[in-house]
């Protein structure tokens, strides 16, 4: 329909291009001159200014020809380049969904090392895609509080000493990103919340993370590393802090401790 509707729009604009090259001419030359002049000239002088008159209508309308074709010509340039666009961002966004299905997909593996990397391919995407952002956390969130429960699902309690980064290389990995994007001038801020309740961060490294929103209620942070953590908003609530370390801790009323008060600690 459109397409008619420009073919219907041209024929007429060359019917009047024609019309206005007949007709004007001789109509302007008699506005000009007067008509008692016009009919006082030969034949030969009366042609020879209607061609004149002619030739600068011709001129005028190929400038407005050219004119228009530029304008046109930046249109349809415009929409391609808003074509390109578009199909671009639907090729990235084809392109992170790929890339977040497998880094999801490597968090099942049985592969420490293949966890790990797929942790690390999470964090590049919350990178480059802030509406991806709070997705991740939830997922990261998710993993820890399904790989490492408290209490363990298998009863076991043992290698108590050991540093998280040791005895759960992944579950450090995924705690160290969760705090990395955590951020008091952060937006949007749904990216400042991670759920841990119920997991397992004995002898955790968390210095110098900011901890703003996440919750640890019911999780065993016992000999964890706070030292210079931003702890305003972190719920405590029943949590386990035995052995931690808090030196350089910024906590305040938003700061939720194992007995369910705020600045309970302070």
């Amino acid at each position: 329909m459109a397409a008619r509707w420009r073919v219907a729009a041209v024929g007429l604009a060359a019917v009047g291009a024609v019309a206005i090259v007949t007709v004007l001419p001789a109509w302007l030359l008699a506005v000009d001159v007067g008509a008692a002049k016009m009919a006082a000239m030969t034949p030969v002088d009366r042609a020879s200014s209607v061609n004149a008159i002619r030739g600068q209508i011709l001129q005028a309308l190929g400038a407005i020809a050219v004119l228009s074709g530029a304008v046109l010509a930046w249109r349809q340039l415009q929409h391609s380049a808003a074509a390109t666009r578009e199909q671009l961002m639907v090729q990235r966004e084809g392109q992170l969904t790929d890339r977040y299905t497998k880094a999801v997909e490597q968090l099942a593996h049985t592969d420490t090392t293949v966890r790990i990397g797929g942790i690390y391919a999470l964090d590049r995407i919350a990178r480059e895609s802030a509406d991806d952002r709070p997705n991740i956390v939830n997922v990261l969130a998710a993993y820890l509080r399904f790989t490492s429960p408290w209490p363990p699902s298998d009863g076991q309690t043992a290698a108590v000493d050991l540093p998280l980064r040791v005895r759960r290389p992944d579950a450090q990995t995924a705690l160290t990103v969760l705090c990395r994007w955590n951020s008091a001038d952060l937006h949007p801020t749904e990216w400042l919340t991670a759920d841990l309740t119920g997991t397992d961060l004995r002898h955790g490294n968390l210095e110098g993370g900011v901890l703003w929103h996440i919750r640890f209620a019911a999780a065993n942070l016992t000999g964890a590393n706070l030292r210079n953590t931003d702890l305003r908003g972190t719920d405590f609530t029943e949590a386990v802090l035995d052995g931690a370390d808090l030196r350089g801790a910024t906590a305040d009323e938003t700061t939720w401790w194992p007995d369910g008060s705020p600045l309970s600690h302070s």
